[in-house]
């Protein structure tokens, strides 16, 4: 997990320096190129009224605006700890389930649409908020602790199951991309009506490659 320092350049919140300094400093690159790096905290934090105690952090000194373009106040990681970058230190969500500061250990994410303006996303921190979905909640066992890994039985289309589209996935709230194998993607695509694929072009300067 990482905070923006009072000198972060895109303008978010600043720590207000109130825990404890470890000594240390911490970085984190991103697929994009960005970097982002500070020194470490151990502080009390409290996201939506839950209160994770002795949560370390670092406090971002320097990052790019890439990252934080949308004026965020901290970042926190979701995946398992062996594939955080925070080497083996108990997540925000980790600490509030070892902590008993919630019921249920389930989290969720929900993204709306772009363009509504009232609720964009919604992160809920123990339990499941039953209005962004209907029917009943499935259970994928995690094959590979790391990102969230897991099997599907396939892809479908208004209801219908496309065949060849089950297999191996993985849920990133990390990344605004979907990627599948080639396929995969048009044997979907083919199954919605009135979808017309972009050809695949070597030359960025054609425009999109999918």
């Amino acid at each position: 997990m990482w905070v923006p320092s009072y000198l972060d350049a895109c303008e978010a919140d600043g720590y207000n320096w109130s825990g404890t300094y470890l000594n240390k400093n911490h970085s984190i690159s991103y697929a994009s190129g960005a970097t982002v790096e500070g020194p470490m905290y151990q502080d009390d934090i409290t996201i939506a009224g839950l209160t994770a105690n002795d949560m370390q952090f670092f406090v971002v000194n320097q990052t790019y605006c890439d990252v934080n373009r949308d004026n965020n106040n901290a970042i926190i990681g979701v995946e398992y700890r062996t594939k955080s970058n925070n080497h083996g230190i108990p997540l925000f969500f980790e600490n509030l389930i070892t902590q008993g500061k919630v019921d249920v250990p389930d989290f969720g994410f929900y993204f709306g649409p772009k363009n509504e303006t009232d609720v964009r996303g919604e992160l809920t921190l123990g339990g499941r908020d039953t209005t962004k979905f209907t029917g009943q909640p499935v259970t994928a066992p995690v094959y590979e602790q790391g990102f969230w890994k897991f099997m599907i039985d396939g892809a479908s289309v208004n209801g219908k199951l496309i065949p060849g589209t089950g297999g191996k996935a993985m849920a990133d709230t990390g990344t605004a991309f979907l990627s599948v194998p080639v396929n995969i993607s048009a044997a979907v695509h083919a199954a919605i009506p009135g979808v017309f694929i972009i050809p695949e072009s070597s030359d960025p300067s054609k425009g999109p490659t999918r």
